[in-house]
């Protein structure tokens, strides 16, 4: 009795091991349904095993190169394996009594150099064509800066004036349906279907701004600006985060990005910058229509509708001489007292009467006394 029931009760745990495995087979099939519904997640989820969905033509390009590096390495492994599995069934010890001595064959050495000389090509071109097309920026519509600080990021709108501080939400900050430790309390924003030029630098460390739904993964280095660009496809919302280690917060540096229509965006901007800048006062350079045909260069001010002032810059020395040439005639050449003395005349009446020269004190030479 005692050994039937020691082996009834060896039966029942070994059956209940066996119970589990359903559950362990739900839990399996669970895992695979959700990291095939993460394929279209725009941020992490468990049981992830792929790129979240791609919201950026850039994107859609990595994916793409993804699977055919995948397709690549499929292939050399199943040639490697099935060359492993012919060596190990056809050159078996059991068969082949005298192993071969064979060295060299041209031809199979021929095949294994350029089969991989092949693969290489197929994987380059495809590879420069993207590294280009992520490299080169298009026109872009318009720009963000994103300033890495630690550890929290700050932005910027060049054209609209707008800039702000992104700080990450922690705790009781947190609202009901919102991500622990990808929530900040203020969203960049950018209209979808728009080229948008990111510009990044630090403050002190290096960061790196990058969002995976966006295929965008810049350093941020102090001193340096670096420069990328995306152009998302479809409205939503994208987290990221900081992905250079940056210090002891480097893993609660999280970015959100929120792509609305062209509508909310100008709503948006409206709401953060109500008083947008004065548009700069031009001032018209001096035209050559500007001066007379004496070639003097002339002022004119405009007061009342009239003109009031008009300066000259003429030839001071040539009014001296006219001035000169006229006091010659209202002088008389020699004025006598009765002594017979020459007399010295202020010619100031003269002088008022010509208010653009300068005041000239004429001298009449003086004679000797009378002959």
């Amino acid at each position: 009795m005692g050994l039937g029931f020691g082996h009834n009760k060896n039966k029942e745990v070994h059956m209940r091991g066996v119970s589990k495995w359903p559950s362990y087979l739900i839990g399996l099939i669970i895992g695979m349904v959700s990291s095939i519904a993460s394929l279209k997640a725009e941020v992490p989820v468990d049981w992830q095993i792929n790129f979240q969905e791609p919201a950026t033509p850039v994107m859609e390009k990595l994916v793409a190169f993804h699977d055919l590096i995948l397709w690549v390495q499929f292939g050399i492994c199943a040639l490697v394996g099935a060359l492993i599995l012919y060596i190990v069934i056809q050159f078996r010890s059991s068969k082949n009594k005298m192993p071969s001595k064979t060295t060299h064959n041209s031809l199979l050495e021929v095949v294994w150099t350029i089969f991989p000389v092949v693969i290489l090509l197929v994987i380059a071109f495809p590879s420069l064509r993207l590294l280009y097309f992520m490299d080169v920026t298009p026109e872009a519509q318009m720009t963000v800066k994103a300033i890495g600080n630690q550890w929290y990021w700050t932005y910027e709108y060049p054209d609209e004036g707008i800039s702000f501080d992104s700080l990450p939400l922690e705790g009781d900050d947190l609202q009901p349906g919102q991500l622990r430790l990808f929530e900040v309390d203020k969203r960049v924003v950018v209209p979808v279907n728009t080229t948008v030029r990111i510009i990044t630098t630090s403050n002190d460390v290096i960061h790196s701004w990058a969002i995976p739904a966006f295929g965008v993964k810049k350093d941020s280095v102090p001193g340096r600006l670096n420069e990328t660009w995306f152009k998302v496809t479809k409205e939503g919302t994208y987290y990221g985060q900081c992905s250079e280690l940056c210090g002891a917060k480097h893993g609660f540096m999280p970015i959100v990005v929120d792509v609305v229509s062209p509508a909310r965006y100008k709503h948006w901007v409206a709401q953060n910058n109500p008083t947008p800048a004065e548009a700069p006062v031009s001032v018209e350079e001096p035209t050559p229509e500007s001066q007379d045909a004496a070639g003097h260069e002339v002022t004119k001010t405009l007061r009342d509708g009239e003109i009031t002032a008009v300066k000259e810059t003429d030839n001071i020395a040539a009014e001296k001489t006219q001035i000169q040439e006229k006091t010659k005639e209202i002088i008389p050449e020699e004025t006598k007292d009765s002594s017979g003395k020459g007399v010295k005349e202020n010619i100031s009446n003269v002088s008022q009467a010509q208010p653009a020269a300068e005041f000239v004190e004429v001298k009449t030479p003086k004679t000797g006394e009378g002959k």
